[in-house]
């Protein structure tokens, strides 16, 4: 757990930074060291043999020089490919040339033994998960990673699969976390109404053995409903969680949140973070 005693939060690069250097590559998660981060935060797709990238996006388009789905590219054809061909820093007069490779999980576990690193599975899909947990096991990071997904099916499975691995809350667990204070003035209904229409599966019933986390990593709102709070960050702390949101970039923000208390900023700026907490 961070320790709130330094009063400033754990800055956790947001896929290294995917705007001070090429998103979720080595440069990136070392310029994000370099500026203070404490954690990495990342995201895993399948090639199409089976093995985790570490790429946000379910196209290679947007940042490679490649084109088509991760999922129908062979491992060492993403090998070959430039995952910084679009890449420019901002306030760069000149776009740097940038040459960098895609880079698997395996690869980061390796670089990074001591650390801790959050994971977002991209893909619904159990291979996925199997590898993860076939590479935290490997590489016996069970302290160091934390996994989390949109799809709740994939950290249902994970859980059931390998209990002793970190998961990051489901947004319907965040959901009854949060409405659970006020359930006897009936808001709990209307979160089940809220969260079928988004495509989530129903709030946790008690005693249901799938449903544990051990890390709340959360965005500022939902649905319109502000997530950072005084009393949500409390209430959350007192339970025992960290209470880590993302993504933060702007200056004000990033105060408000260390006023707040929170444990953790997710930002892809680790060096305005870092100023800003080192002068507090």
């Amino acid at each position: 757990m961070h320790d709130r005693s330094t009063r400033s939060p754990a800055i956790y690069a947001h896929r290294g930074s995917s705007i001070m250097a090429p998103e979720n590559t080595l440069p990136a998660y070392e310029w994000s060291l370099e500026h203070g981060s404490a954690v990495l935060e990342t995201d895993v797709r399948l090639s199409r043999d089976g093995c985790l990238f570490m790429f946000h996006d379910e196209n290679l388009e947007r940042t490679t020089d490649g084109s088509g789905l991760v999922a129908d590219t062979t491992a060492s054809r993403l090998k070959q490919l430039n995952a910084a061909a679009k890449f420019h820093r901002p306030g760069d007069p000149v776009a740097r040339p940038w040459c960098v490779s895609l880079l698997t999980l395996e690869e980061l576990f390796a670089s990074y033994p001591t650390v801790p690193i959050t994971i977002d599975i991209k893909d619904n899909s159990s291979t996925a998960a199997d590898e993860v947990i076939r590479l935290i096991k490997r590489f016996e990071r069970y302290e160091l990673t934390v996994v989390g997904s949109f799809f709740s099916e994939v950290i249902l499975y994970l859980r059931k699969k390998a209990p002793e691995i970190k998961t990051a809350a489901l947004i319907h667990e965040v959901a009854q976390l949060y409405f659970g204070r006020f359930a006897k003035i009936g808001k709990l209904a209307k979160l089940e109404k809220m969260a079928k229409p988004a495509g989530l599966t129903s709030v946790k019933k008690e005693g249901d053995p799938t449903g544990s986390f051990q890390a709340l990593q959360i965005p500022m709102s939902w649905y319109g409903i502000r997530l950072a709070t005084h009393q949500f960050v409390r209430y959350g702390q007192q339970l025992g969680y960290d209470m880590v949101y993302w993504t933060v970039n702007d200056e004000a923000t990033l105060k408000r949140l260390q006023q707040l208390g929170v444990d953790g900023v997710v930002t892809d700026r680790p060096d305005i973070a870092q100023r800003i907490f080192n002068a507090s």
